[in-house]
């Protein structure tokens, strides 16, 4: 959420945003609902959310993003992803998702390289972003 909220501000500024989101028909996306909502049970209560207002929110989400960066650029995945990934140009940094217990990717430590550093690395997680970059 924070991320949008700066991509409000300063909207895209010429760059190509690809955005990818959970399909909210799929089972990961109902064990990640329920794994937010029970963290949440431990902040205060103006800070908790019920299950439908969690699914509002996600939706207000994905039509902002498609008002700033265009339909066309959403995408939407099935599979668990294991990496957390931001590619800018030739810099990227990752980090991971953890199953035992569900740890957000921002959770994690994330590791930055270039393409010149590693091409081979780069080229490997650019590949993972691409093939779950797939049209419903």
């Amino acid at each position: 959420v924070d991320s949008l909220e700066a991509l409000k501000k300063t909207g895209t500024n010429g760059k190509d945003i690809m955005v990818q989101l959970l399909d909210r028909s799929t089972d990961s996306f109902k064990e990640r609902t329920v794994s937010f909502i029970a963290a949440l049970e431990r902040k205060p209560i103006s800070q908790r959310i019920s299950h439908e207002e969690y699914l509002a929110r996600c939706k207000r989400i994905e039509n902002e993003l498609k008002n700033l960066i265009g339909r066309e650029k959403i995408s939407f995945y099935r599979r668990r992803h294991r990496w957390r990934l931001h590619i800018f140009d030739n810099l990227i940094f990752v980090s991971t998702y953890s199953d035992a217990p569900l740890v957000e990717g921002h959770l994690s430590p994330a590791y930055s390289f270039t393409r010149e550093h590693d091409p081979s690395l780069f080229d490997t997680f650019l590949n993972e972003f691409n093939s779950l970059y797939k049209k419903p």
